[in-house]
């Protein structure tokens, strides 16, 4: 439930963390929760320096969620909830020790392994109520067991590392399937949706039976953060199996959610894509039309070249002792061109104060004009005029997104 449960925190984080939980899964007081331990919140393994998990862990868990093992009646059938992560610490440290598992049972009378063998006893006494079985740690399966059509990529194969492991060990799985013949097992802590169905092999020699199968289900998560595209849930339902006759009393459904990051990628992207190119068309149409309207010589023209007829050419050149000297700065770099038009010789001079003035006017600002929005909007260049029209457009939806965002969080 608590992603970082299991880490080494004060009293009052850990609290604060709970609260949290509880506001965002808020629930009529008069419904029953159940709560099953996962390996983020009591921890498996051992910590590392960089990544300490609680010593309270296991406690705080049990003060604020209940039992780590337990037995529910539901619609007359018996729902084991198991602590799947103390298994698998217990499992490593039985194999160390050298020990059965009636053994180890009788060493450590409060733990997973004890309480699966007790509740053996419950379910021979009563075998006509079916058994549910949940777990957070998938049960055992062969190394490339296909996982259906729903699962997204890949499959679940054995693994472990620093606060994880994949799947529960062959042994400690068997225990589990012999002990409470379950039917149907529902797992998580993959993320991704996975059905497998496993065999158990008889026990009873005393009354032979064919090998029972028990699917399991590996139910998705619904965070769009856990690397699947389609978080989802899993709806289970119940009814007393006496009211069914030989129908199966209980069924279930996987229920996906939106692909939010599809949402992100196909909807939201394209639509913001499009809206800037609205945008920056519009500014270049606007800046082009002024620009043309601008061509007969009013005062938002700013000259990039002039022409003139060579017989008028009247050149004033400063005498060759006042070169470089501040009253006769060096000109700026411009380049002419002279050819014959209508008869006339002229010549054209590009100039660089021109072009960066024709290159400001028409990105930023065409100079001074009228003080009012309208005057000043007009005089606005492509990237100016864009900068704005985004700004107003954008400031609506940013807000109301962060203001989602703040009362979700």
């Amino acid at each position: 439930m608590m992603d970082n449960g299991r880490f080494a925190m004060s009293d009052d984080e850990y609290e604060k963390y709970f609260r949290r939980f509880k506001s965002i899964f808020a629930a009529d007081e008069n419904l029953p929760v159940y709560y099953l331990p996962g390996n983020h919140d009591i921890g498996l393994g051992a910590s590392s320096p960089r990544y300490q998990f609680s010593d309270h862990a296991l406690e705080r868990y049990v003060t604020h969620f209940g039992a780590l093992n337990q037995r529910i009646i539901l619609a007359n059938h018996t729902v084991y909830m198991i602590d799947a992560p103390s298994l698998v610490d217990e499992e490593l440290a039985r194999v160390s020790a050298g020990m059965s598992y009636s053994q180890w049972a009788e060493a450590r009378p409060d733990r997973t392994v004890a309480y699966l063998q007790s509740a053996a006893q419950s379910v021979s006494a009563d075998p006509d109520q079916p058994t549910l079985l949940f777990t957070h740690v998938p049960l055992f399966r062969p190394e490339h067991a296909d996982c259906g059509p729903l699962r997204e990529r890949g499959t679940i194969r054995q693994g472990r590392g620093l606060g994880y492991q994949n799947l529960l060990t062959e042994q400690a799985s068997r225990l589990a399937l012999q002990s409470l013949r379950p039917a149907i097992i529902f797992s998580g802590d993959d993320h991704d949706y996975c059905e497998h169905v496993h065999t158990v092999p008889v026990t009873d020699t005393k009354r032979p039976s064919p090998p029972l199968s028990v699917p399991e289900i590996t139910v998705k998560s619904f965070s769009m953060a856990m690397g699947v595209r389609h978080p989802g849930y899993q709806l289970l339902s119940l009814v007393p199996p006496s009211t069914v006759g030989t129908s199966p009393s209980f069924a279930h459904q996987p229920c996906l959610l939106p692909d939010q990051l599809g949402i992100y990628l196909n909807a939201y992207l394209p639509l913001l894509s499009l809206t800037l190119i609205a945008l920056l068309a519009a500014n270049v149409r606007r800046v082009l039309l002024r620009h043309r309207s601008g061509r007969s010589g009013d005062s938002l023209s700013i000259p990039l070249a002039s022409s003139t007829e060579e017989d008028d050419v009247n050149y004033d050149l400063p005498p060759p002792s006042a070169w470089r000297s501040k009253d006769f700065p060096r000109a700026a770099w411009s380049r002419s061109c002279t050819f014959v038009l209508g008869g006339q010789v002229r010549r054209v001079t590009l100039s660089l104060p021109g072009l960066v003035r024709l290159v400001v006017r028409f990105l930023w600002s065409s100079g001074s004009g009228g003080r009012d929005s309208d005057s000043a909007r007009r005089r606005d260049g492509i990237v100016k005029g864009f900068t704005r029209d985004f700004l107003e457009a954008a400031w609506a939806p940013v807000a109301l997104f962060v203001a989602i965002a703040w009362w979700v969080w």
